[in-house]
């Protein structure tokens, strides 16, 4: 197969398990994560110069919310090339190849297996004329001819079922044993091109299959298992967007511990030993003293605990921290309403919360120094509270993905959790940083006197992310990511939101908007630096209120109020999809007005 380098963010969110991946010796499948964990744990690495086997728990992320939103189910990350003691042109994820295995050779307009039985082929006029030149075709041009002609199209279904699009039985008379076939016609539509048979009388438009369905293959390859399925199938273009769709869950850390002390609490041994002298009354710090003494934690970290354990103030948070992230069972059934209150906590008091030690303050997961916390008033007596996140981390589990192929029935999700000891899900973790913004006093930041809340409170009967104060977050968080990439030098996508809507007592809500990628704009300070500028921070939110009354594709924007989506389009409110966790919907700007 070809190479192709993979960043864990292209995984998670662009081409991760079931997805075809464009490589350099043609398209293939990305198979389940199960398959290369399978092989990590037959490969050995170093450690303090020692030699042992490699095993899954070396790239678990720590999250218990996030855990126990998904039943308890652990977290890992992809290992990189370097983890593995690989080098960067080694492969190390396994694809399998190839979908589509049909092939175009355009010179001959000949449509044929380019991947059957394990090998690669060629066209057979193609063979026959390097054979009229004593010409014998290497294996390497074989495979390149094949991976270029790849077929576009390729078959699937609202299941999340892939395969080949079946050719034969679409164009062929039953009984033919034909194994290739003309194509024929071109130009800008695609009825204007013609599939037909070499042997049998088989003769069918592009267009007229391009708009019917057919049996689906039930085939999911990237676990290579075969289902009965009674859905339709659709031909589709290998590259569209909607073949695969990610569907990611992920949790904001609210924790506020040090990371030295997150970091020892995840350490299995000391996990363990802990279990071991815990009673009906929780750690005792004797009992803890003991389990630091039999765990492998390095010298350092545990000198470090003890002295932490001498200090009153200092035991009492690390004893509940203890209890709530080992020995916790309290998973909130709504991971944002929890960080959505955190949030709001730490906009009055800071996180970490008082009492406040200099050095766990530096090292907090969640650092909030309420100090640098401000309101701007954006008139009709409302005011909007930005508070500047200098560090957090957020961890995202790739749980499944789904195919849209028809407007009329929406892809189901396709699970990609795997067993290996226990349930996983493939996930990745990101520290950056940001600011969360929210109303002073709660309640709805809408004016009282716009048309557009009558509208949505009706879309909200059947989806509360409908519901029209979430609808005015979710808009104004857009305009802020666009006006922060024009302003500040940012790139929009390196910016992702997290939005938050609760309805418990009265209708409140909120948006997060934080660095979504290490390194580059992700660790150099600037987003919070922007965060903790009043005055340039007033204008940003006050442009992106007045300007939300006109878009340069008015008045065919501002009609979409008309559909079901609002007034939204690439030129006024729509971002990155990377940056945007509903996929450039729930907008509208109309709703900011007032």
């Amino acid at each position: 197969m070809g190479l192709n380098h993979h960043r864990p963010s292209q995984f998670m969110y662009a081409s991760g398990p079931g997805s075809i991946l464009e490589t350099t010796g043609g398209p293939v499948i990305v198979k389940g994560p199960e398959f290369l964990f399978e092989k990590v744990e037959r490969w050995s690495t170093i450690v303090n110069n020692q030699s042992r086997n490699l095993s899954i728990t070396d790239f678990e992320i720590s999250e218990r919310r996030l855990s126990g939103h998904l039943g308890g189910a652990r977290l890992v990350r992809l290992p990189s090339n370097e983890e593995l003691g690989k080098v960067g042109r080694d492969a190390i994820y396994p694809t399998l190849g190839r979908i589509p295995s049909w092939s175009i050779c355009e010179n001959h307009e000949i449509l044929y297996k380019g991947w059957s039985g394990g090998r690669y082929n060629v066209c057979w006029k193609c063979r026959n004329e390097f054979k009229e030149k004593d010409e014998k075709m290497s294996f390497n041009e074989i495979k390149r001819i094949a991976a270029d002609h790849a077929v576009r199209f390729v078959s699937g279904c609202h299941m999340g079922h892939l395969g080949d699009v079946p050719w034969k039985e679409l164009v062929c008379e039953d009984g033919c044993d034909s194994n290739w076939m003309w194509w024929s016609g071109g130009g800008r539509k695609i009825g204007s091109i013609w599939i037909k048979c070499n042997k049998c009388s088989g003769k069918k438009n592009l267009g007229s299959l391009w708009s019917s369905e057919h049996a689906c293959s039930g085939w999911h390859w990237h676990t290579h298992k075969e289902e009965q399925c009674t859905a339709s199938a659709h031909m589709l273009q290998r590259g569209s967007a909607g073949l695969w769709i990610p569907e990611i869950s992920s949790s904001l850390d609210i924790s506020g511990l040090p990371a030295s002390v997150f970091k020892a609490l995840t350490d299995t041994s000391l996990i363990s030993a802990l279990k071991m002298v815990r009673d009906e009354d929780g750690v005792s710090k004797e009992g803890f003293l003991r389990a630091l003494n039999a765990c492998s934690l390095p010298d350092s970290a545990k000198e470090s605990l003890r002295n932490r354990s001498s200090d009153e103030q200092k035991w009492g948070i690390l004893h509940s921290a203890i209890e709530r992230e080992i020995f916790g069972n309290d998973i909130s059934e709504d991971l944002k309403v929890e960080e959505f209150m955190a949030l709001v906590n730490a906009s009055e008091n800071g996180s970490p919360p008082p009492p406040v030690f200099p050095d766990d303050s530096r090292e907090s997961l969640l650092r909030v120094n309420s100090t640098h916390n401000y309101d701007i008033d954006i008139g009709r007596g409302r005011r909007i509270r930005v508070v500047p996140i200098e560090r957090l981390r957020v961890v995202s589990a790739l749980i499944g993905f789904r195919r849209e192929v028809s407007s009329e029935r929406p892809g189901e999700i396709v699970s990609l959790s795997f067993n290996n000891g226990g349930e996983w899900y493939p996930s990745m973790e990101n520290f950056g940083e940001g600011f969360f913004v929210h109303l002073v006093g709660g309640g709805s930041p809408i004016a009282d006197d716009n048309s557009r809340t009558e509208i949505w409170n009706r879309r909200s009967v059947d989806d509360m992310n409908s519901h029209p104060v979430h609808i005015w977050w979710h808009t104004l968080s857009h305009r802020l990511i666009d006006l922060m990439g024009l302003d500040s030098g940012f790139s929009s996508a390196s910016i992702r939101e997290r939005t938050y809507f609760s309805n418990s007592d009265t209708p409140r809500g909120g948006i997060l908007l934080y660095t979504s990628q290490p390194g580059g704009d992700g660790t150099m300070g600037g987003l919070v630096g922007i965060a903790k500028d009043k005055d340039t921070m007033s204008d940003i939110v006050e442009r992106a209120l007045r300007e939300a009354r006109v878009c340069s594709n008015d008045p065919i924007c501002e009609e979409a109020v008309n559909t079901n989506e609002g007034a939204a389009c690439y030129a006024c409110c729509m971002v990155s999809e990377t940056s945007c966790e509903h996929r450039n919907k729930l907008i509208d700007r109309l709703i900011l007005v007032g």
